[in-house]
C-alpha cells in the first residue's frame, strides 16, 4: 500500500469501517488507525444533529426570524432593537443561538434580559470576550 495505491480494497469497505486517525511523520511515512463500525456508529450517521439555530436562521440567504420572546423583549427597547438590527447577519445569530440554546426557561429568560443590556451597552456578541 503506497500513498498512492492500494487503498481500494479499505474504500470497498467504507460502510463497515470507521476511521479513527491519520498522523503523518514525514512526506513519506504516514500510519491510520480505524476499527469496525458499530451500530451507534450507524445510528449516528443516520441520524445528523439537527442545530436550533437553523429553525431561526438561514445562513443561505442570510435571513434572520426572532423568537416570539426575543422579539418582545426589543420591542420594548427601540434602542436595543435599532442595535440588533444593525448588526452583521453572525451577530445576529450568534444572539439568537444563546438564546434559544437554553435549556430552562429562567435561563432563556435571563439570556433575553442579557441580550437587552448587551445590545444597549454596544456589544456585537454575546459573549464578547
Amino acid at each position: 500500500m503506497t500513498r498512492d495505491k492500494g487503498w481500494d480494497c479499505l474504500l470497498k469497505e467504507d460502510d463497515k469501517l470507521t476511521w479513527i486517525s491519520l498522523v503523518s511523520f514525514d512526506d513519506t511515512w504516514s500510519v491510520f488507525g480505524f476499527r469496525p463500525k458499530t451500530d451507534a456508529d450507524r445510528k449516528k450517521a443516520a441520524v445528523p444533529k439537527q442545530r436550533e439555530i437553523f429553525n431561526w436562521v438561514n445562513p443561505a440567504t442570510k435571513e434572520v426570524k426572532l423568537p416570539e420572546d426575543l422579539a418582545a423583549g426589543l420591542k420594548k427597547n427601540r434602542g436595543a432593537a435599532s442595535y440588533f438590527e444593525s448588526l452583521s447577519f453572525t451577530n445576529k445569530k450568534e444572539y439568537i443561538e444563546w438564546v434559544v440554546t437554553a435549556k430552562r426557561a429562567e435561563t432563556r429568560t435571563e439570556r433575553i434580559n442579557g441580550t437587552i443590556e448587551r445590545l444597549n451597552k454596544g456589544w456585537k456578541n454575546p459573549r464578547n470576550i
